[in-house]
């Protein structure tokens, strides 16, 4: 007798994928972003740095929208680009979408800081030359704008060789961390 093998046909099974929290707030976040990119779509290159900073800065506020609701978001900084500024002159003035100010300038350099627009905004200042300790004629001066104060004070100055100063907003003062 003869054995006749029979064809079986592959039956594909749907599988359920459940997602962490986690996972579920970031696609919350991109489809946030893409509605919010329809909105105001900017030509090629037309300002693109400030588009890449307003995305980033509507991710940050959708995540605390969300912890602030009990969703328990949070914003792990390792994965996100954060704004890098080199300072190359005596001054500067620092932005809201700035965070790092690198100072690469040989001699004494003031740096403004501005009101934040909300409480918890950061600013990290560096000497990047690793020449601030050399004089008055190299110290780096960081001042408040308007009548803020800087932990209790009208500046901050920064005197050691690649040190770093991280300025946070506390709702009516900068504090130094």
């Amino acid at each position: 007798k003869k054995k006749v093998k029979k064809k079986v046909k592959p039956v594909q099974v749907k599988e359920e994928v459940v997602k962490t929290e986690t996972e579920i707030l970031m696609d919350k976040s991109i489809n946030f972003i893409n509605e919010e990119k329809k909105k105001e779509t900017p030509k090629l290159n037309e300002n693109r740095d400030s588009d890449i900073r307003h995305l980033k800065d509507l991710v940050y506020k959708l995540v605390r929208d969300v912890s602030a609701q009990g969703g328990g978001g949070e914003v792990n900084l390792a994965f996100m680009e954060m704004p890098l500024t080199s300072v190359t002159s005596s001054s500067y003035t620092v932005t809201l979408n700035d965070y790092y100010i690198g100072v690469n300038y040989a001699g004494a350099v003031t740096i403004t800081l501005p009101k934040a627009d909300r409480e918890g905004k950061v600013f990290i200042v560096k000497d990047e030359l690793g020449e601030a300790s050399r004089g008055t004629n190299r110290y780096i001066t960081i001042l408040p704008s308007g009548s803020d104060l800087i932990d209790g004070r009208d500046r901050a100055i920064l005197a050691f060789d690649y040190g770093s100063l991280t300025f946070v907003w506390k709702g009516n003062s900068w504090r130094v961390v």
